[in-house]
């Protein structure tokens, strides 16, 4: 079996319904020579941590880690699941050339939208405008998962929303403020911890909260990464919103567990979230016990390389084993054939019930 047809036997192992795992296997079968006109080349999805996707599925029992993946899930996170499996694009990049001409028609990416993604991107762009004046940044991306869906709080109840007012927000992957700001005008944290490995970024981080005349008493912005253990890197500083410890370069940072910190600080933490470029597993591992003792509403992204996607989840299962945790998916970045923004989002059971 050539390299092509295994990847797609292993792809298709993703889906649980036959007729879409059919329908879904003859498109990735399409090869074209011709012209690209109506048709998109597959783009690979991201692989931040030097993971890339054919080789996990490839080197990975991928019906057993969909089976963990699944477990416990409600109807909604598997159906999520279904239409990020639907859209993958497993394959690598152009620049390998045996893959170079695999192309997936355009028609068939944007038939597959829901009519929640058009109307979500409907409304942000309605909003958009208002995201300008109530949060001005030191910077123009006012990303779609911050100030449309809140990292998941936008749609949540009341009981939950009231769980997480007044404790420690931890803010992993800080960037220039948004998701800090964001939190601190609308979700009433006692202090948001905000986690950045950029020392470029955090210049911009202190302007956005200057620009916004948030007091020192309501954010720490720690020159950290989160991680499982205490260590030190040296890594590229970009200052963009991708920067990542597996960049190599001359800039070092130190990494930390979060329980060490939380315990250092005396934190009472209410909400985590991380966003973290390939390392959010690491950061999983190193916040167990304070998720235990805490028990926070948690926000983690999955969708930086495949270890992060395929292993989170079943990690925060064990973790939450006698917490009495909901745990689902949610997306916050609709309209993309990829899979930006897919996180786990996790919450004490009790907050479901108003």
């Amino acid at each position: 079996m050539n390299m092509k047809k295994l990847l797609v036997k292993c792809y298709s192992a993703l889906i649980r319904d036959k007729q879409k795992r059919r329908a879904v296997r003859d498109v990735l079968l399409h090869d074209l020579h011709d012209s690209d006109e109506g048709f998109t080349l597959f783009g690979g999805l991201l692989d931040r941590g030097n993971i890339d996707w054919p080789t996990y599925i490839l080197t990975h029992n991928i019906p057993e880690k969909v089976a963990a993946l699944r477990r416990g899930l409600n109807e909604e996170s598997n159906e999520l699941l279904d239409l990020v499996f639907s859209r993958m694009t497993i394959f690598p990049k152009g620049h390998h050339k045996q893959y170079a001409n695999y192309k997936v028609r355009k028609a068939y990416l944007r038939s597959s939208l829901t009519p929640k993604e058009l109307e979500d991107e409907r409304v942000y762009r309605e909003e958009l405008p208002q995201y300008h004046t109530d949060f001005p940044m030191d910077g123009e991306d006012y990303n779609f998962d911050i100030f449309f869906y809140h990292g998941g709080l936008r749609s949540k109840n009341k009981k939950l929303k009231e769980y997480i007012a007044g404790t420690d927000f931890i803010d992993g992957g800080a960037y220039v403020g948004d998701s800090a700001l964001l939190y601190i005008k609308r979700y009433a944290p006692r202090c948001v911890y905000s986690f950045e490995i950029s020392q470029a970024t955090i210049a911009r981080y202190r302007n956005t909260m200057s620009m916004n005349d948030i007091s020192a008493d309501r954010y720490t912005i720690c020159h950290l990464g989160l991680f499982d253990k205490k260590t030190k890197i040296f890594m590229e500083d970009s200052g963009s919103q991708g920067t990542s410890i597996f960049d190599a370069g001359g800039s070092s940072v130190q990494l930390t567990d979060l329980d060490s910190f939380a315990l250092d600080n005396n934190l009472n933490v209410g909400f985590i979230k991380c966003d973290l470029e390939g390392v959010g597993l690491e950061a999983l591992h190193g916040m167990a016990e304070t998720i235990k003792r805490d028990r926070p509403v948690l926000n983690i992204a999955v969708y930086h390389n495949p270890r992060e996607f395929f292993e989170i989840k079943p990690a925060l299962d064990e973790i939450t084993s006698e917490l009495d945790y909901k745990i689902t998916f949610e997306r916050h970045y609709p309209l993309n054939d990829r899979m930006y923004d897919i996180v786990v989002f996790a919450y004490p059971k009790e907050l479901d019930h108003e």
